[in-house]
């Protein structure tokens, strides 16, 4: 039987974020969008969990959710909503159906803290999840076949076998991947290779050997060690590399997703001191690159102050650093019932977005809950 791979139509240059109709059409700046994406994939995991579904749905409904924000504005649709069908349909396509009912009803528990099966809301919840899931069927081009990370890794850890911990923290880092847009940006086994060599990093600790010798050292022509004389610090084996056949370009990209998920980690920490845990991983220096790499995630200097008067911690903004934004010529939190804005009228030649509405607490799980974001711990 053939193996179906993912279309390439859904691999996109970091430089396609400058152009997402988020900001083509209503003007919503990368870090708005960046947070409605970090936070609709936030509730994809907790409704999945809710309804004991497994990771190939979780990551499935992830990747339709990030695909479908490449097709519209997260101001025209509602993350909630776009999450939601995003996730009923993902339990079609992985075959791991649950009723609509079920699936509306921990919707609208997840989103609104209510627990009233018997609510009206619930009937709402599902006429919305077969309405969205229409536009959701027109943005995917009915094309359900997704590059699952996760995948990829078991294999690698199945065949390396390097103990449980290290295999935790690979698991918990790949999972994290789909709260950023990592798989518009790189194939699975990129992210998968990635993630391990993260992972080895953590679990090797800071005086092991550095991000950029595991990842350009070329491969020995000796035998491999055997697992069971690996030193505590080992230097790099380039096991990722060697199994999944990396060349130095994909190498590269591999550096690339290891510094996006390095600044995902960096702005959550710098932004809530809830997060304190994540600082082994926040002070791992990041790879050496050797192309212009355009950080994406950035904690806002007006974070601090959007906290302090409004007391949420779990509220801060990412900013583009080096993305700013110039319009091109040619081309968990409360539900929100409000219909989309209409579209503002724009000059040519306009480079300030316009500030988009306040957007609600994210829904990020602290430790010990669950493994993301990544508890070391």
């Amino acid at each position: 039987m053939a193996i179906l791979e993912p279309d390439t139509q859904w691999l996109f240059p970091l430089s396609a974020f400058q152009h997402t109709p988020s900001w083509e059409l209503t003007r919503v700046g990368l870090d708005y969008e960046l947070k409605e994406r970090v936070k609709g994939v936030e509730f994809i995991f907790r409704v999945a969990a809710q309804l004991k579904l497994g990771i190939p749905v979780f990551s499935a409904a992830s990747q339709y959710f990030h695909r479908f924000y490449m097709r519209y504005s997260v101001a025209e649709y509602t993350r909630q909503d776009v999450a939601a069908a995003s996730l009923f349909l993902a339990c079609k396509t992985e075959e791991h159906s649950r009723k609509l009912k079920d699936v509306a009803y921990i919707c609208f528990s997840k989103a609104t803290g209510e627990t009233d099966e018997n609510s009206p809301e619930i009937p709402r919840w599902q006429k919305t999840i077969l309405a969205t899931e229409e536009v959701l069927l027109e943005a995917l081009c009915f094309d359900f076949i997704v590059d699952h990370p996760h995948a990829e890794l078991a294999s690698l850890l199945l065949h390396e076998r390097r103990g449980e911990l290290l295999e935790q923290y690979a698991w918990t880092i790949v999972t994290d991947s789909l709260r950023t847009p990592l798989c518009l940006l790189q194939p699975g086994r990129i992210i998968a290779a990635g993630c391990f060599i993260l992972a080895e990093k953590l679990f090797d600790g800071p005086n092991s050997a550095s991000l950029d010798e595991r990842i350009f050292s070329r491969p020995s022509a000796s035998l491999p060690t055997p697992p069971h004389l690996y030193a505590q610090s080992p230097k790099s084996d380039n096991a990722a590399q060697m199994f999944f056949n990396l060349s130095d370009e994909d190498m590269e990209a591999v550096a690339v997703t290891i510094t996006m998920l390095l600044d995902l980690y960096s702005a959550f920490a710098a932004m809530d001191e809830n997060f304190s845990h994540l600082s082994p991983i926040t002070e791992v220096s990041r790879p050496s690159l050797s192309t212009p790499y355009q950080t994406v995630y950035t904690p806002d200097p007006r974070t601090q102050a959007n906290n302090e008067n409004n007391g949420d911690m779990n509220d801060g903004a990412f900013t583009p650093a080096s993305m700013a934004r110039t319009p091109s010529h040619h081309f968990g939190g409360e539900t929100q019932t409000s219909t989309a804005p209409s579209t503002p009228s724009v000059q040519h030649g306009t480079t300030t977005p316009k500030e988009p509405p306040a957007p609600e607490p994210a829904q990020i799980p602290k430790p010990p809950q669950r493994g993301p974001l990544l508890d070391l711990s």
